[in-house]
């Protein structure tokens, strides 16, 4: 699959309801690593950080179509859920990548509806997916992207794993390079 970039920054701005700093990421890309496990990459505005997670092959597909923007006959599961939205008036304000416990992420689709915002629990692959469709912005909590997140160097390539602090998880380091998104030769 091809990489894909797009609009991003760093954001500061107030959180809601006991969440901590959030950063803004974009949909650097998406891959199959050699053990043939879907990864979808954010990277972070500075593009000093990119962050790697592992998705189910459906979600993958989902995200991709909308990245390339094809558009199906019949809606798809993420296109239905866009469509009901709009339909009982509601609006997704954001997606945010909330935690990572146990090797899993979370997510929150933020919604909007008659000026009450609702927090609707996700997985992050689901997320963004929805996310796309809305045109909504992609948020990672900072603890998040302080525990996973990939810094890069100078040139923008991910860094040697010899060159990452420990509190990068080796797992991560090795999705990308076996996603080839590292320098090591």
């Amino acid at each position: 699959m091809e990489g894909y970039g797009g609009r991003y920054r760093i954001v500061s701005v107030p959180p809601p309801r006991g969440e901590h700093a959030v950063v803004e990421m974009t949909v650097e890309a998406i891959f199959v690593d050699q053990g043939e496990r879907f990864i979808v990459v954010l990277r972070d505005d500075s593009q000093t950080k990119v962050l790697p997670i592992i998705v189910g092959q459906f979600e993958a597909k989902a995200i991709d179509v909308e990245l390339r923007r094809r558009k199906h006959v019949r809606p798809q599961t993420h296109d239905l859920l866009r469509n009901a939205l709009t339909e009982i008036g509601a609006q997704v304000r954001r997606i945010v990548v909330t935690d990572l416990r146990d090797e899993t992420y979370y997510a929150i689709i933020d919604v909007v509806r008659n000026g009450i915002a609702h927090q609707i629990d996700a997985r992050p692959s689901d997320a963004i997916a929805l996310a796309l469709r809305c045109r909504a912005p992609i948020f990672v909590d900072q603890k998040v992207v302080d525990a996973a997140a990939l810094p890069r160097d100078a040139s923008g390539s991910p860094q040697h794993p010899e060159q990452v602090g420990p509190d990068v998880d080796r797992k991560f380091r090795d999705i990308l390079s076996d996603a080839g998104l590292d320098d090591v030769g």
